[in-house]
């Protein structure tokens, strides 16, 4: 008899007074159903794999992680059912819990099943899974096209979350989403969240406080004093025990530092002069180092969509050179159907009739909001009238004021 509680086991596995992951409730989602990859450094670093069936997520863990290339056969293992609202969880779960370890949103979107018999009969998508068997279309901001899972080992009498030693084959189809070229799966620890842009370590340290600096020390101002000696007074000042933490610095070896931290994914590294005093605005005795062109801009229009496209077709960007929001171009990529809808409708509530920019912006269906929102944008260079070259969307930004985003670069840093 089917348990009447699908989330029985998700539940019974975490301490919600602890854990952030939610509980579910019951409730079919949209129309189209959903998928989520997410990628969980935990005990083990690796991707989950999620399809909503009704309303759970059925999932599976990937240790290597979808490919787009048909040649790659990923080993998929069955865990637990997730709820639906699990697709949106980005961020910590706490050490000690099950499945501790930092979790981010690699992509989502929706699917569309395409199992059938072999007299090309269409066939439920659960009936599928219970034979062993499904194939769907993927529809997301970075996955696309045909996949297959496939049981090879074990059977359906294990319950949830598959049987003692049930495991199934992700493979990509032969279609014109597929690719050969070296680039099937990215790597998990410079991936980005399509939600916040954000890496797993951005993630993971922004769940943490850390420190790095000492500007009063039992009432006495230390600004003056030089940067190191500075932070050998705060190394002795507290005590640093889990939230809390020092931030370390190295007096060497600046080039190998920075080529280890973009292979980490970390976003780069900030240089600061060791003799330095402290001194609040920019300074050139700081200097942040970036791994690859990103950054935060400020949305302050859109352009209407076109042919099929639903929602918008490109969001106008910009940054702010003192009370000026200098224009730096549009993008239009990097969005799935569900970002164009949610985040249309967030600028519909900031229409305004004014454009907000500096500059002129030559766009015929262009529309103005009021510069609130930030978004996360990759981009592979600068042009030289100062617009973005490739860029596409990676996220909003909702812990960034708009007002604080100006152009970045290998420049003097803004101490805050």
């Amino acid at each position: 008899m089917a348990d009447k509680d699908p989330l029985r086991t998700y539940r019974g596995k975490r301490d919600f007074d602890r854990t952030k992951e939610p509980r579910g409730r019951p409730g079919a989602g949209d129309e189209e159903p959903r998928f989520v990859v997410q990628i969980h450094d935990a005990s083990t670093l690796h991707f989950d794999f999620r399809l909503q069936v009704g309303d759970v997520l059925k999932s599976w863990s990937v240790p290597k992680g979808p490919s787009i290339d048909p040649g790659d056969k990923r080993l998929a293992v069955p865990t637990e059912d997730h709820p639906l609202e699990y697709e949106e969880f980005e961020g910590v779960i706490p050490e000690g819990e099950y499945g501790g370890g930092t979790v981010i949103v690699w992509d989502h979107g929706t699917y569309r099943p395409l199992s059938h018999d072999r007299r090309g009969r269409p066939v439920p998508f659960e009936e599928a899974l219970e034979r062993g068997h499904v194939t769907f279309w993927l529809n997301g901001s970075k996955l696309r096209g045909e996949y297959a899972l496939t049981r090879f080992r074990g059977g359906k009498d294990g319950g949830e979350g598959g049987g003692k030693g049930e495991a199934w084959l992700l493979v990509k189809a032969k279609d014109e989403r597929a690719h050969t070229d070296g680039r099937a799966t990215p790597d998990p620890r410079r991936a980005r969240s399509v939600r916040s842009g954000r890496t797993l370590h951005q993630v993971a340290a922004e769940s943490q406080g850390a420190v790095f600096d000492l500007l009063r020390l039992e009432g006495a101002d230390t600004r003056s004093l030089p940067l190191r000696t500075r932070k050998s007074l705060l190394r002795r000042a507290l005590t640093y025990r889990a939230p809390l933490r020092m931030t370390n610095h190295r007096n060497q070896g600046g080039a190998e530092l920075l080529a280890d931290a973009c292979s980490r994914g970390w976003e780069g590294l900030i240089a600061k002069r060791a003799n330095s005093r402290y001194r609040p605005g920019r300074s050139t005795d700081w200097l942040k180092l970036k791994c690859s062109l990103g950054q935060e801009f400020v949305i302050g229009g859109f352009t209407e969509p076109a042919g099929s496209r639903v929602g918008f077709g490109a969001l106008l960007l910009g940054y702010y050179e003192g009370d000026r929001l200098r224009y730096a171009g549009k993008v239009g990529t990097g969005f799935d159907r569900r970002t164009l809808l949610g985040l249309r409708a967030r600028l519909d509530e900031l229409s305004t009739p004014e454009p907000p920019f500096a500059d002129r912006v030559r766009e015929v269906s262009a529309r103005w909001v009021e510069p609130v929102l930030v978004a996360q944008v990759a981009f592979t260079e600068w042009t030289r009238d100062g617009m973005l070259r490739h860029p596409r969307f990676l996220g909003l930004r909702d812990d960034k004021p708009a007002r604080n985003v100006v152009r970045e670069g290998p420049a003097p840093l803004t101490e805050k």
